[in-house]
């Protein structure tokens, strides 16, 4: 009888041992907090843009000039290293790509009688990485519809991070590095998560747009979204107005095609960059 209680009490005591272990494994990620996290976070890259936009304006007496300038602070992501080059992601509007309805509202800085014949814009860009340095950059491709784009540098001795393979299912956790409202310095980066919560698309152009419960706010633009084996998945470009824990994002497809696009023409033009870069 002793010894049937013992055994009862062996296998009870095992059958514990298993849940026990069965539930460490569970609660464990392998990204969040581990070094993964760490590593993925010394790819973020702040990047400093600055646009001037020239208009041409006619009226029936005299044909003039007007030029806005402004700063804007966002985030991107070392995505491939060429040679002594390296690729960043981030978003088109960063690059200098404007929407329809900036467009409009630059107009509004001309009189009511004058007309806006043409619009010039440039956008000079500054990387920075998380130790500090600063780095000239330039644009080499850029996609409107899925807002996304890549520019080149002077190589940065930080590792690239990796693009995932398949998109995350709906409701899978997911992280952001990025600067919100610039929040930056030396070796801190903001960092959240977040869900996947599908995509849908914009009615005027059909454009695919993924969606992520990750609050979001201006210099998150061009911040990874990342999977929870530190592989980019997304690219935050935008954020739900209304309700700004919606971001907006590119899709892991265009992300893709960007990069594959981007890659080309650094190989085939490494020279031009990299005399631009003053390499």
């Amino acid at each position: 009888m002793r010894w049937r209680t013992n055994k009862k009490t062996f296998f009870l005591s095992l059958l514990l041992s298993f849940v026990f272990l069965g539930s460490c494994c569970v609660h464990q990620n392998p990204f969040f907090g581990s070094h993964t996290l760490r590593k993925a976070k010394k790819s973020i890259i702040k990047i400093d843009g600055f646009t001037t936009i020239n208009l041409t304006t006619t009226s029936t007496v005299k044909i003039s000039q007007i030029s806005l300038k402004f700063r804007t602070v966002a985030s991107g992501s070392i995505v491939k290293h060429h040679k002594d080059l390296s690729m960043i992601l981030t978003a088109a509007h960063v690059c200098g790509f404007v929407y329809e309805q900036q467009i409009s509202i630059f107009k509004n800085f001309v009189g009511p009688n004058e007309r806006v014949s043409k619009i010039k814009i440039n956008t000079q860009l500054l990387a920075t990485d998380i130790e500090g340095r600063i780095f000239s950059a330039r644009q080499v491709h850029l996609q409107k519809r899925s807002d996304t784009c890549i520019i080149v540098t002077k190589r940065i001795p930080q590792n690239a991070l990796d693009i995932a393979s398949n998109e995350v299912q709906i409701g899978e956790e997911v992280f952001n590095v990025g600067l919100p409202n610039g929040i930056w310095a030396p070796n801190f980066i903001p960092i959240f998560d977040g869900r996947y919560l599908g995509h849908f698309y914009f009615s005027y152009d059909r454009s695919k747009i993924s969606c992520y419960s990750i609050p979001t706010a201006p210099g998150q633009s061009g911040s990874p979204i990342m999977n929870s084996f530190g592989q980019i998945t997304g690219m935050i470009h935008s954020v739900y107005r209304r309700y700004n824990h919606l971001s907006l994002a590119s899709t892991l497809e265009q992300i893709q095609s960007v990069i594959d696009f981007g890659t080309k023409q650094v190989e085939n033009d490494y020279k031009k960059y990299k005399k631009s870069l003053d390499i």
